[in-house]
């Protein structure tokens, strides 16, 4: 076992001096994406990793996508951008299933990249990745991975003098589930009205007082504004 050991130690050390070299001879200014399981080795070395197996058009496929989520989204802009595979918005995936995967890679800021054929995407689908390219700024609070499969996730803003929430919501089931979104859940105020707006159709929901309610179709996304009403 000691021995097992100092050889992965080794390997591990090799593995560095080779990145080292390529990072030396590539320079600062370039995009080192590291494509190996999940490389911890390469921390320090890399701009960016992959973090999960290869992803389909496909709802299941998604499900590579959204496991790499959960289990290394610690990790990203903190120690490399989290590279959770493409994001495909072609058929066979339906509008929801698109806008979901959409949804989540855009919540979570990760690394975008697209694999569609975008000659042949349809105008609605191509309207899914102008939303939400390019990915934006933002680094996770958590400290370990998630357990479970969150249906709500919530991005805090602050910008330009304004602040707000993205809140995205989700179904990952077959079937059709009322969701009820607490304003409190979201660490804000009680005894305040806020305003809620839908971000795919851009539609202003209404000025709520607690929380609200939203049913959410099959294996579905939907990702929503919410700002203190003035």
């Amino acid at each position: 076992e000691l021995m097992a050991d100092y050889v992965d130690k080794l390997g591990e050390e090799a593995y560095r001096l080779g990145l080292a070299t390529i990072r030396r001879v590539i320079g600062p200014n370039r995009f080192l994406l590291g494509c190996w399981g999940t490389p911890l080795e390469g921390i320090g070395f890399m701009n960016g990793s992959r973090t999960g197996g290869d992803i389909s058009a496909k709802w299941r496929g998604m499900m590579f996508g959204l496991r790499a989520t959960l289990n290394w989204y610690f990790l990203h802009n903190v120690c490399w951008y989290c590279d959770p595979d493409c994001l495909l918005v072609r058929p066979p995936l339906t509008l929801d299933q698109a806008r979901a995967w959409a949804t989540l890679y855009a919540v979570t800021g990760q690394h975008l990249m697209a694999s569609d054929d975008l000659t042949k995407l349809p105008p609605e689908r191509m309207a899914i990745l102008q939303k939400v390219f390019p990915n934006l700024d933002i680094r996770p609070v958590d400290l370990y991975p998630y357990r479970g499969r969150p249906r709500i996730w919530d991005l805090k803003v602050s910008r330009e003098g304004e602040t707000y929430d993205v809140v995205a919501i989700f179904n990952w089931g077959e079937g059709s589930e009322p969701l009820t979104v607490k304003f409190s859940d979201l660490g804000l105020p009680k005894n305040v009205k806020f305003d809620v707006f839908e971000f795919w159709t851009w539609r202003y929901i209404g000025r709520f007082e607690g929380g609200f309610g939203v049913l959410l179709p099959p294996m579905s996304g939907r990702a929503f504004i919410v700002k203190r009403a003035e």
